[in-house]
């Protein structure tokens, strides 16, 4: 098995594909009521937010809880001077896919 991504190192522009673990999943709505959802994705080296997945992707993160492990293909980006994952591809592992241990900080 490949060592994970080291998450806090990637540039602007990086390429991640990867297992992921929920960290947390933020609904939220915009100013016309419009639903969005932000995760928080991580693993042993640390964490980082997704850009927003906006009401045509809702199916993609529905469902989706803490805890639970995500193959993530992205893009690292930047949206007020923070960084962020640009995800293209996200897909639920089935449970004992990917040990969620193996992806939290020792």
């Amino acid at each position: 098995m490949s060592s994970p991504v080291h998450l806090p190192s990637l540039g602007i522009g990086a390429r991640v594909d990867a297992p992921l673990l929920v960290l947390d999943v933020a609904v939220k709505s915009q100013i016309g009521g419009d639903p969005y959802t932000l995760l928080t994705l991580g693993n042993r080296s640390g964490r980082i937010g997704t850009e927003p997945f906006w009401q045509e992707r809702q199916g993609e993160v529905a469902g989706l809880r803490s805890g639970h492990v995500v193959h993530v293909i992205g893009e690292v980006a930047t949206f007020r001077d923070r960084r962020q994952l640009r995800v293209s591809s996200l897909r639920h592992l089935p449970e004992g896919a990917v040990d969620p241990a193996s992806l939290l900080p020792s």
